[in-house]
């Protein structure tokens, strides 16, 4: 066993197996299809809410969602004023 120090955890080592390479890539393989799904879904519904609410497409005029939350907060809650008085031309 070794003591793992970003968690405070002991984990056993593993001396006497054998790595099984071709499983693991399977394995890892499928871990991030899993994750790329789940993307897709979230950035599809966060798409149809801006379009919806916004007339807005969020990939193509941003290119973060902070930075769509930005540009929605500037266009519906930022008061008209002369931009020379803006910070950081916002």
């Amino acid at each position: 066993m070794f003591s793992c120090v970003a968690c405070g955890n002991e984990i056993p080592s593993e001396k006497n197996t054998i790595f099984d390479f071709q499983r693991e890539i399977i394995d890892y393989c499928h871990t991030i299809i899993d994750i790329l799904r789940i993307d897709i879904r979230v950035r599809l519904a966060f798409r149809k809410i801006f379009l919806k609410r916004e007339n807005m497409y969020p990939f193509i005029k941003c290119a973060t969602i902070t930075s769509t939350y930005m540009k929605v907060f500037r266009k519906n809650f930022r008061k008209r004023r002369n931009r020379h008085h803006s910070v950081g031309g916002i």
